[in-house]
């Protein structure tokens, strides 16, 4: 039978223990995660502010565009918080950029940039009147992104 002492003392190395693990767990390195700025952020301009408010890692918004302060200013409008805004000229860049910032997670609007992304990254595709048919409901695609099945 256990003593009380000896329950103190198993209940002390037990909280030590916990409090070991949670200390481990702060110092992992947070993930990163990127979103494009046209046809994600401004099609669903709440669902990626919340996300990115409450994502305890770095964000970065990846965008082909060639006007860095309007992109920030569009950014800080959408009420985005982001370790980075990051200047894209082409679909091969965008995915240099997502693989060099160590982004696990990614989310663009165009097959054109998906299919570039590592293999390690998971992708998220919104959908907008772009790669989406809402009459017909059927995603639009071309023959170099897609394939029927």
């Amino acid at each position: 039978m256990e003593t009380d002492e000896q329950r103190r003392a198993r209940l002390k190395s037990q909280i030590h223990e916990v409090s070991e693990a949670l200390e481990n767990v702060l110092h992992q390195p947070s993930l990163a995660i990127g979103i494009d700025l046209d046809g994600c952020i401004d099609e669903a301009p709440d669902f990626f502010r919340n996300l990115s408010q409450v994502w305890p890692g770095e964000v970065y918004v990846i965008t082909y565009r060639n006007d860095l302060e309007k992109a920030k200013r569009d950014v800080e409008s959408f009420g985005i918080r982001c370790t980075a805004v990051v200047m894209v000229n082409s679909f091969a860049q965008k995915a240099e950029e997502i693989a060099k910032r160590g982004i696990f997670v990614y989310f663009d609007d165009q097959d054109e940039i998906l299919m570039h992304v590592p293999d390690n990254v998971s992708v998220f595709k919104i959908r907008n009147g772009g790669n989406y048919d809402f009459d017909d409901r059927k995603w639009l695609y071309s023959d170099q992104t897609g394939r029927v099945v």
